[in-house]
């Protein structure tokens, strides 16, 4: 007998061999023989996260985003107020700003990016 590990391994149980998806593997072409005969593998198992699991991992996509950039959430959401402000006082559309400024481009961005998984982190319930 046999069970489907992932896309591209089997597992076949009287060994517990892992046994990848070539058919130059003669163990892969003995499991191809095995299924022509009408026998069925048993299916993968499926991954169920927890919800703590759901947002420890959501989080994590987030601190590895807030970890990648040279200042910290506070300081890049001082900078964006502060250039946004500047802008809004000398009547600079924030769409010229952002085509026209990377720095202000890039804080918006990652801004954008955390804001949106920080959204999906809440949604999790």
């Amino acid at each position: 007998m046999y069970k489907i590990l992932d896309s591209n391994n089997i597992k076949r149980l009287s060994d517990n061999a892992s046994i990848p998806n070539d058919e130059r593997n003669t163990d892969y072409t003995n499991y191809l023989l095995w299924v022509a005969e009408g026998n069925t593998p048993e299916p993968a198992d499926v991954y169920v996260p927890t919800v703590e699991q759901l947002k420890a991992d959501k989080q994590s996509e987030i601190d590895t985003i807030e970890a990648s950039q040279y200042m910290t959430r506070g300081e890049r959401e001082g900078w964006l107020a502060m250039i946004e402000a500047q802008a809004t006082a000398k009547s600079v559309p924030l769409e010229l700003l952002y085509a026209a400024n990377p720095f202000y481009k890039k804080l918006k961005d990652v801004d954008a990016a955390v804001a949106a998984l920080r959204a999906e982190l809440k949604a999790i319930v």
